[in-house]
C-alpha cells in the first residue's frame, strides 16, 4: 500500500472515531486528502464502516463505547437490604411464663436463651401484664421522672421492678410477698451468663449478715424456705406513694415515642413491656 493511501486511511479513520465520540477536532476528515482511487476508497469505507460500528459486548455486560468499557447495572447490588430482626424471647416447653414465686421466675430466667438480656426475660412474661408505676425517687432503685418511672411487675404474689434508664435498665429487683405487709427481696443483673441462683439473688444486696433493704424497710429476719435454703432477706414493704402514681396510658406513650438510635437502653425496656401483648393496671395498692 502506498503512502498515500496509509496516509488517508489515517485521516479518514480518526474523523470517524471523533464522530463516534460526539466531538470533531478542527480540520478532521480533510488532512491529506488527494485524488480519489476506487481500490482505496472501498478500503476507505470499510474502515469507516468498522470505527462506526457499535462494538460487541464485553463479558460481564459491559459495552465498549469511544471512552472504554462501563459496567451494565447489577440488580441484585441495587435491591434494599431489609434489617434483621431478633425473634422475641418465650419459654420453652415446660417453664411456665407466668411466674409466681422467685424460684419459678429463676427457672424461667434460666431456660432462655445466653447471653439472657432484661428486654428477653421481660418479653418471656405472659400476657396480660399487670403493672404499676411510680416517679418517686426514694428508692435504691429510684425513677427518673415520669420519662423512666419505677415499674413493678406484678404476678401474683411475686413483684418484680424496673427502671427504663441507663443507669438501672440491666437491674431487676424482685420481691416476694411472703406474709401480709412482707416481703422476700433479690435483685438480679443482666445480661445472664451463667445460670441465676438464690445464692446469686441475694449476695448483690448482701452487706454481712443484712441486706442494704433492711434499713430503709426495717424489720429485716432470715427465713429459710424450700428455694432460700440457706436463708432469705425479708422485711416490711413499702407501699408506694399515690400522689407518684404514673399513669399507665402515659407510660405507653413514652414508650410509642422512644427513639431506639438516641435512647437504646431505655427504648428496649419499654418496648419490651408493651410490644409484646396487652399490659394492664395493677390494683395492688388500690
Amino acid at each position: 500500500m502506498s503512502n498515500w493511501m496509509r496516509s488517508k486511511q489515517t485521516a479518514l479513520l480518526w474523523g470517524a472515531l471523533s464522530c463516534a465520540c460526539g466531538a470533531e477536532p478542527e480540520g478532521a476528515g480533510h488532512a491529506g486528502a488527494g485524488p480519489s482511487e476506487p481500490d482505496a476508497e472501498r478500503e476507505n469505507a470499510e474502515l469507516v464502516q468498522v470505527a462506526a460500528s457499535p462494538a460487541a459486548p464485553l463479558p460481564g455486560g459491559a459495552v465498549q463505547d469511544g471512552e472504554g468499557a462501563e459496567p451494565a447495572p447489577n440488580p441484585a447490588q441495587e435491591l434494599p437490604v431489609a434489617p434483621t430482626r431478633r425473634v422475641p424471647c418465650a419459654a420453652p416447653a415446660g417453664v411456665s411464663s407466668a411466674p409466681r414465686n422467685v424460684e419459678q421466675a429463676v427457672a424461667l430466667m434460666n431456660s432462655l436463651p445466653k447471653p439472657t438480656s432484661l428486654e428477653c426475660f421481660i418479653e418471656s412474661l405472659a400476657r396480660p401484664l399487670e403493672v404499676y408505676a411510680t416517679s418517686s425517687e426514694l428508692s435504691l432503685q429510684p425513677a427518673d421522672g415520669t420519662r423512666s418511672p419505677r415499674t413493678f411487675i406484678v404476678q401474683g404474689e411475686l413483684v418484680m421492678s424496673i427502671v427504663a434508664n441507663p443507669e438501672f435498665s440491666k437491674l431487676l429487683e424482685i420481691g416476694y410477698r411472703s406474709a401480709p405487709g412482707r416481703s422476700m427481696k433479690g435483685e438480679v443483673a443482666f445480661p445472664l451468663t451463667v445460670d441465676v441462683t438464690a445464692s446469686s439473688i441475694l449476695a448483690r444486696i448482701r452487706v454481712g449478715d443484712v441486706s442494704i433493704c433492711g434499713g430503709c424497710h426495717g424489720a429485716e429476719t432470715r427465713p429459710i424456705d424450700s428455694f432460700f435454703v440457706d436463708g432469705a432477706f425479708e422485711s416490711a414493704v413499702a407501699v408506694p406513694l399515690s400522689p407518684f402514681e404514673v399513669d399507665l396510658e402515659s407510660l405507653r406513650q413514652e414508650a410509642a415515642a422512644c427513639e431506639p438510635a438516641s435512647e437504646p437502653e431505655r427504648c428496649g425496656v419499654l418496648g419490651a413491656l408493651f410490644d409484646h401483648g396487652e399490659v394492664v393496671p395493677s390494683r395492688l395498692w388500690d
